[in-house]
Formats: C-alpha cells, structure tokens, sequence
C-alpha cells in the first residue's frame, strides 16, 4: 500500500487471472482522505502496463478531481434523527 500512495495510482495487471489489467486512483475529500476511487480496465493485449500509467492516470488524475466535490458533500442530519452510514447513504436508529 505504500508503493501506491507514493506512486498516485494502483495497477493491477493479471493478478488474479489472465488478461485484465486496471488502474485506479483516489478520489480525495477536502481533507484528503480517500472516499471513492476512478477505475479504467482493458486487456492486457491491447494496452502495456506503461500504456495504463502514462496515458491513462493522468485522464483519471483528471476525472478524480472534476467528481470529488460529488463525493465530498455530506448533507448534515435532521435534528439528529438520522445517522450517517455513508457518504450518500442514511438510515434511521434503532429504538433503544
């Protein structure tokens, strides 16, 4: 894990079977913490490892940053009746 947060990016390349190859970059709330992540998959015929990180990190580098404002917007809770479970997601408590 620390190679990809030096590097900026994750490539997987036919990891777990024969053919695809991803990468994938953060999507960083105002803080900069991670909250989402942007993916792009090809096989791994059509595009070399150096392909994926020199073409196509910085288009995602480039889509992250444009929908982060998407995924770091928290709507505040309703006179604490709601719980947050999720950046998008919010459920009722249980009765105590």
């Amino acid at each position: 894990m620390a190679d990809i947060r030096t590097a900026g990016y994750a490539l997987v390349d036919q990891e777990w079977e024969r053919g695809p190859r991803a990468i994938a970059v953060p999507v960083r709330d105002r803080t900069g913490r991670t909250v989402a992540a942007r993916n792009a998959a090809t096989h791994a015929a059509r595009r070399t490892p150096q392909h994926c990180v020199d073409h196509l990190t910085p288009a995602l580098l480039n889509t992250a940053t444009h929908t982060a404002p998407a995924y770091t917007h928290v709507p505040r809770p309703l006179s604490g009746t709601l719980t947050p479970v999720a950046t998008h997601t919010w459920l009722t408590p249980s009765p105590s």
